[in-house]
């Protein structure tokens, strides 16, 4: 008696509760991220370097310079 009350509540509890579908994971959308690993070091080293260069132009571009004289 308890198999069948527990088979038909394992039964009526998968019937009744929605099943959720997955999330459409599009890998697609990171293949071209990861199909270059080779350089992925040289592309975020790079990435670094312009990101200073632009924060130093920055900087530069507020200074005075004074002319002696």
């Amino acid at each position: 008696m308890k198999n069948k009350l527990f088979l038909s509540l394992v039964v009526s509890l998968t019937i009744l509760i929605p099943v959720r579908s997955q999330d459409d994971v599009n890998l697609f959308d990171f293949w071209k991220y990861y199909s270059d690993a080779e350089n992925a070091m040289y592309k975020t080293s790079c990435s670094l370097a312009f990101q200073q260069l632009k924060e130093r132009k920055e900087v530069i571009a507020q200074k005075e310079t004074r002319l002696p004289g």
